[in-house]
């Protein structure tokens, strides 16, 4: 038996090569993708997936490359996908669209705070939806957890930087400080979060050398970290206290990843500041909040004295350590005689001032 095709080819009036292929933009955003645990996708307005993230894909228990080319109809059901156009009808206006849903993944619910951005051609014209989800959840649980304890609130994520009508339309869109570099240390894109982190336009960073950044005591230790990340491509991620001009000093857990342009060979670093000022300040309170639930559980309200539970402790630590020893040990008793008359002579509140 033969079977026959038939293949019908339209042509579309939109200019779809800015978005795709793409060459150095597209290498960078890969790399931003695969460095973000964000559940993130791009598509066009009918629905076809130009590319996402490692996370959104396994949603689906798919890779990137087998959802990449597919429409949203095929992973998404009829009621959903409704829902989904209800929530892009302003973005195709060009409305920044931001909301918070669950979602059941795993037996497993998620609290995703999702944020839809309108992409633009050179034409300015709403060609693309850039779709970032946020996972809430672990926020939320941690919210919990401090409200026992006394309050608490925790940070959001992000993505990173090119001069390109699409590429600043991704990296403009993350909250976060985000920039890139390239081999020989200078700047070549950032957000205007990064610019406000490092205190430099955004005008005087684009082609400024990383050099001129950093302080002398950390310059041979950031210099040899990045010339390292550029040979073996291994990320790296670690946090730092940075001192911000006219604000005050900020907890950031910064991330570099090695990202290549396969056109030409050449590579570069891709920088990402996630601030976790609040995370750090509510991992404080919650430390502050367990050692006066400790001190209030193993001392006496109104003497301050160590209570009943703590001499029960204490009792058989020493008992087992003069028993493993083999020494002695004495236990001395102490009353205060007729107390109580003075209770009946002064008042109470006077014996406890005693007390």
């Amino acid at each position: 038996r033969r079977r026959v095709g038939l293949c019908w080819f339209v042509h579309i009036g939109t200019n779809f090569s800015a978005i795709s292929p793409w060459d150095m933009d597209g290498q960078i955003i890969n790399s931003l993708f695969l460095s973000n645990s964000a559940f993130i996708h791009i598509k066009t307005l009918d629905g076809l997936i130009l590319n996402c993230s490692p996370s959104w894909a396994a949603q689906f228990e798919q890779s990137v490359e087998q959802v990449n080319g597919h429409f949203e109809h095929d992973f998404y059901s009829a009621s959903k996908l409704k829902q989904i156009h209800t929530y892009e009808k302003t973005v195709l206006t060009g409305e920044v669209q931001e909301y918070e849903e669950w979602r059941t993944a795993d037996d497993d619910n998620m609290l995703l705070q999702t944020i839809k951005y309108p992409l633009y051609d050179e034409h300015e014209k709403v060609v693309a939806i850039l779709t970032v989800s946020h996972d809430l959840t672990e926020v939320m649980e941690l919210n919990e957890r401090l409200l026992n304890e006394n309050g608490e609130h925790l940070r959001i994520e992000a993505e990173l930087s090119r001069n390109n009508s699409l590429l600043n339309s991704v990296i403009n869109a993350t909250p976060d400080p985000v920039a890139f570099m390239n081999e020989n240390g200078k700047f070549v894109g950032a957000n205007e979060g990064y610019c406000e982190v490092v205190g430099v336009k955004h005008a005087d960073l684009i082609g400024m050398d990383r050099k001129n950044l950093i302080s002398i005591d950390k310059k041979t230790w950031l210099l040899e970290q990045e010339n390292q990340l550029l040979l073996d491509g291994k990320s790296v991620r670690y946090e730092e206290l940075l001192h911000l001009s006219d604000q005050d000093s900020r907890w950031y857990e910064i991330c570099k990843q090695r990202y290549i342009n396969n056109m030409n060979g050449e590579s570069g670093i891709l920088i990402i500041y996630r601030d976790l000022t609040e995370r750090k300040r509510i991992e404080h309170d919650l430390e502050q909040a367990i050692e006066k639930f400790d001190e209030l559980s193993s001392t006496d309200a109104l003497t301050k004295v160590a209570n009943r539970r703590t001499f029960d402790n204490k009792l058989t630590h020493y008992w087992l350590t003069h028993h493993n020893e083999v020494k002695k040990m004495s236990l001395l008793f102490c009353d205060v005689d007729c107390f109580k008359l003075y209770n009946d002579n002064y008042g109470h509140p006077m014996g406890e001032v005693v007390l």
